[in-house]
């Protein structure tokens, strides 16, 4: 039976040979690649071009002046920066330390403020921000926030101010815009919301503007992270008072008006 149902070899059509295909011309890959590469190289020059100009005009600008070694009482202990991944440096620190106390001064809440650190921030490139919304973007919610206006030797600088608390510590920061002569920042304080966004890049100027507004962050902290807000923030306050009171902020960020 196996034999019977076995297919005839005659029934069995022969295999199609496939027919080898036709050779395809190489001058359209070829084009393609031509392409490519010139349009790489244009893009590629305007970067170099660009890359120069950026290197020619970093290396002409003003060097800016640094933080000064002494604001009143106060000494710098170290300096830092703040940069992004672009190199664009966001904000120059230094770290100012208040006069030790004189000997046998009992301690209280005045002299224990009066200690405090002060962190004071300068920004040579950014443009105007919001640091209270940036740290709304990072999920940091202040624990207070409104604004301080305090005497200077320069008049009264106007600073918006928020207060954090970490589980660390607590920290007062205060932020204002130095321009024309004097260090003002005004923000409403209704229950409107206002988003602020503000990338941090370089610009290469055709011509020097010193009429840059330069903005400048404070920070001052306290380990004392049990006491609420309402408590902490005075204190710092008053440590953040005192040391304005020494600093004339317009002469100190005029070097870095120029752009």
């Amino acid at each position: 039976v196996a034999e019977r149902l076995r297919r005839d070899p005659e029934d069995v059509l022969p295999a199609q040979q496939s027919t080898p295909p036709a050779p395809r011309r190489a001058w359209p890959y070829l084009a393609r690649v031509a392409a490519v590469l010139a349009l790489s190289a244009i893009f590629g020059i305007e970067a170099i071009h660009s890359l120069r100009a950026e290197q020619a005009y970093e290396a002409s600008r003003p060097t800016p002046a640094g933080l000064p070694q002494r604001i009143g009482d106060y000494t710098l202990v170290r300096t830092w920066t703040d940069t992004t991944l672009e190199r664009t440096v966001v904000y120059i620190w230094g770290e100012y330390a208040p006069p030790a106390p004189p000997p046998g001064t009992q301690p209280s809440p005045h002299t224990a403020a009066a200690s405090l650190h002060i962190d004071l921030g300068i920004s040579p490139q950014l443009g105007v921000h919001d640091a209270e919304v940036c740290h709304i973007a990072r999920g940091e919610d202040p624990t207070w926030h409104g604004q301080i206006v305090t005497p200077s030797p320069d008049g009264h600088i106007d600073l918006t101010a928020a207060a954090y608390n970490n589980g660390v510590t607590q920290r007062l920061e205060a932020s204002s815009v130095c321009d024309a002569g004097a260090c003002r920042q005004y923000s409403e304080t209704t229950q409107h919301v206002t988003l602020v966004y503000a990338r941090p890049h370089r610009k290469i100027p055709m011509e020097a503007d010193r009429t840059r507004p330069v903005p400048v962050l404070l920070k001052v902290e306290s380990l004392d992270v049990l006491s609420p807000a309402s408590v902490v923030e005075p204190q710092l306050a008053a440590a953040l008072e005192a040391f304005l009171a020494q600093a004339n902020l317009v002469q100190i960020t005029a070097p870095y008006t120029v752009r």
